[in-house]
Formats: structure tokens, sequence, C-alpha cells
């Protein structure tokens, strides 16, 4: 049989504690394996070994793991660029691609909806015309629409999103960035209606000129996007 073992596959952890592997290597550098299953569970009794790695680095077990996810991204953009004129590539399909690369450059974490892996290879909500992502590794924001390209580095993510899984802590801090262009959305309205310059609220100013503008038509969308977040957290 031809067929490759169905993914998803992952990385077993190493049930040894530093002293011991420090100890096996020293004795027999070559006894010590990296293996990659169908279950991140050694014990499942699904669990199958797909490749057994006597050493080598963490990227090398990674860009296997992803194996499955990068190559059934990669038929489905290519059947959506062959198609391209037709349909061209959908969301879906790119947001398959972006999530399998993320997973062998190491970035990788399951996601439930409405979060996805944003253009910029990390974890997102899709926001109108844009989108809005968290660097769980910087700590950094980031809010991308046409014309757009800001990072947000100045926000300080709450208890929430310094403790936690990974996706638990990403979700907080979106969830934060979400509410503080929600204010300055409603800020921009408020000022327009009562002085006539969206610069005039309170808030106005948390984001650059573009950035409040890009919020201040999108509001409805942020709204949507922090109750759907909420949601899914409760």
């Amino acid at each position: 049989m031809n067929a490759h073992t169905p993914g998803p596959w992952h990385i077993l952890p190493q049930v040894m504690d530093a002293d011991t592997e420090r100890h096996a290597r020293a004795c027999n550098p070559y006894a010590f394996r990296r293996h990659i299953a169908t279950h991140p569970d050694p014990d499942d009794e699904g669990c199958r070994i797909v490749c057994d790695m006597r050493d080598g680095p963490d990227g090398d077990a990674r860009l296997i793991a992803a194996a499955p996810e990068m190559l059934a991204a990669l038929e489905r953009l290519e059947a959506g660029v062959r198609l391209w004129v037709s349909r061209g590539v959908s969301d879906e399909d790119m947001s398959a691609a972006r999530a399998a690369i993320a997973k062998a450059r190491g970035g990788g974490m399951i996601l439930n909806p409405p979060l996805s892996i944003s253009p910029r290879l990390i974890p997102g909500v899709r926001v109108g015309d844009g989108w809005v992502s968290w660097d769980l590794a910087r700590g950094i924001g980031y809010v991308d629409a046409p014309g757009i390209d800001h990072a947000v580095t100045d926000m300080r993510p709450g208890l929430s999103g310094r403790h936690g899984q990974p996706e638990e802590r990403v979700r907080a801090c979106l969830g934060a960035l979400l509410d503080f262009l929600g204010a300055c959305a409603e800020s921009r309205s408020y000022g327009e209606r009562r002085k006539g310059d969206p610069m005039a609220g309170e808030n106005s100013d948390l984001f650059p000129e573009d950035v409040g503008a890009w919020a201040q038509q999108n509001s409805d969308e942020i709204g949507m996007a922090r109750v759907e977040l909420e949601g899914d957290m409760g």
C-alpha cells in the first residue's frame, strides 16, 4: 500500500528527566529517540508510531509531524489555483495552508472557531476585510487590513493572557485588543455625532487615525468577533 498514514501526526513528549537523558546520551548517543505518532498519548490504544528519529533538531520533528497537513493544504491550494478564474482560493483553503506552515515552524496549536491562522501565520480573527491577530511568543498584537499594517506593542495582557493553555491566552489577548478597538470606534462615532470631529472623543486616539477609521467602519464586526470569542471561552 502506497498511501501514507493518515494525519494528524504528533510529536510524543519525552518521558525521561534531564539527568536520565544526559546519562542515556552518554552511554549510547544513538539510543535516544524521538517518536512521531498518530496520537499525542503513547498509551492510547490507537496510537501508532509513524517515525522513529534517533536524533536531530526539534525543527526536523516539527516538520515531519506537520507533513500530512502540509500535503493536504497544498493539494487544496493547487486545486484552487487551477480553477483560479472560476472560483479562486477560498479562505478555508488558505487557513489550512497557514495552519500547516505554522505547525511546521513550531507555532502550531489547536484552534477553535472563531480563531484561525492569520496571514501573519499566527492566531487571529477575521474582522470585516481585515484581521486582528496576536503573537503569543512576542506579546504583540496586529491589525491588518487593506492599506493598514499596524503592530500593537504597548498592550499588556491581563492575568488570563499570561497563564493557562496557549489558546486560552490567545483568546484573552485578542479579546482585550478587540475591546480597545471597539472603544476607539465608539469614541470616534460619539465625537462625530456631538462635535463633528471623530477625534474629539475621549478614546479616539487609542490607535492611529487609519486604524481608528477602520475600526469605526467595522464596529459591528468587531463587536460580533468579541461576542464569539467570549461565548466560546464561556
